[in-house]
């Protein structure tokens, strides 16, 4: 249950953030605009560091001096291909050694977590987890991303832990704040356990300002939901840990949460007191000394340009709906008009954008789609459509 103290406990913390005027902020994307990897103004550092995860040789050293961490966060930058090979070289030396494994995400809601444990046990397959997990409605970065570590995850039969918040939480406290959230106890809130210090204000406060003034936001809105997943992720993960005693976890997410300990891994510690490291993926000698235990850089590899059908659709009540086409849609775009409501991509049926995304997950440039649609016509008939597409 919620209770008035934690309620009190939190808006105390929130209140003891006297930083002067602040700037409007519209929205409430601080896990993306916290990935400080990329960072230009990041002094070298003697924080160890390798410099290939491919030299397996440096790679075991550095990792010989985790050896003794139960969580070990692997930070990342979302849309950053390579960070999420770091991680996954992580995960595989961490499993080659024996060490019994679970991988916490952020990319995961805490209410969906049955559809990770049926993917794992291979009850279900990717698209029925993902649609599961509303995976496209709640975080919607390519998936193709994050495919080789689940797929490892699945072939090792490792568990999968979802950490974050559930979006309506999110959204409620975005637009209202922590003291609007009632006792639902599926909108329940985490306990604060820290008050933010004075890095982490900085942190947010960099990050807030970067975003353009926008009326209806303010600071404190934002390190109410910052604070918000901070804690929720680190709960998430103390409550794995203690119902498994025997398995170390892997915490996945951006690098603003677990960045020089002051986001997720102190909010763990105060709840099981356990070895951590954070490992973060960047310019090696470029990541600022307290920021990680370790540093990887970051590796050659990206994702082939994903296929798109170029058109402009919405969805509502009435299903897929064509908005515009495009001029340089594929070879047989003529065939399709404004107003007529997608049925099928690729012989996949599409009620939603969510399946339209799933259907159009693995398509490239260049690829022939059959795609059927439906016309309405004059004096209300409808007419069903069916043609090809050359995706753009």
């Amino acid at each position: 249950m919620n209770t008035p103290s934690i309620k009190a406990t939190y808006t105390k913390a929130v209140l003891a953030l006297s930083l002067g005027a602040v700037i409007g902020f519209g929205g409430m994307s601080a896990c993306a605009s916290l990935d400080r990897t990329a960072e230009s103004d990041i002094t070298a550092s003697d924080i160890p560091s390798v410099t290939s995860t491919r030299d397996t040789e440096a790679f075991s050293r550095a990792l010989d001096e985790l050896d003794d961490r139960r969580v070990i966060f692997v930070g990342e930058t979302h849309t950053k291909y390579s960070h999420h090979l770091n991680q996954l070289a992580v995960i595989r030396e961490l499993h080659r050694r024996g060490v019994e494994l679970a991988i916490g995400m952020e990319f995961f809601q805490r209410p969906f977590q049955s559809y990770l444990d049926k993917y794992v046990r291979g009850e279900v397959e990717e698209k029925a987890m993902l649609k599961g997990t509303q995976y496209y409605r709640r975080w919607r970065y390519d998936f193709r991303l994050y495919r080789p570590i689940l797929a490892f995850a699945r072939e090792h039969g490792i568990p999968l832990v979802a950490l974050n918040a559930p979006t309506e939480l999110v959204s409620q406290v975005s637009q209202h704040g922590w003291a609007s959230v009632d006792d639902d106890p599926r909108t329940q809130l985490p306990v604060v356990t820290i008050s933010p210090d004075k890095a982490y204000e900085q942190r947010l406060l960099e990050a807030y300002s970067m975003h353009p003034p926008k009326a209806g936001g303010s600071f404190e809105r934002f390190v109410e939901v910052q604070l918000l997943w901070d804690e929720y992720m680190a709960e998430s993960a103390a409550l794995y840990l203690q119902t498994h005693p025997q398995r170390s976890l892997v915490v996945l997410s951006g690098s603003g949460h677990v960045w020089g300990g002051s986001g997720i891994p102190e909010r763990l510690r105060s709840r099981v007191p356990l070895g951590q490291a954070i490992i973060l993926s960047g310019r090696v000698g470029e990541i600022p000394s307290g920021a990680a235990d370790l540093v990887l850089a970051e590796e050659t590899g990206t994702l082939p340009r994903s296929g798109l059908l170029g058109l402009r659709i919405g969805g509502g009540e009435e299903g897929i709906v064509v908005e515009r086409v495009r001029s340089a849609s594929g070879s047989e775009a003529s065939e399709i008009s404004p107003g007529d409501r997608i049925l099928s991509i690729a012989g996949e049926p599409v009620d939603t954008l969510e399946d339209v995304r799933l259907a159009m997950l693995d398509r490239l440039p260049g690829e022939q789609v059959w795609v059927e649609l439906e016309r309405g016509e004059e004096g209300g008939s409808v007419r069903r459509v069916s043609t090809y597409m050359e995706l753009l």
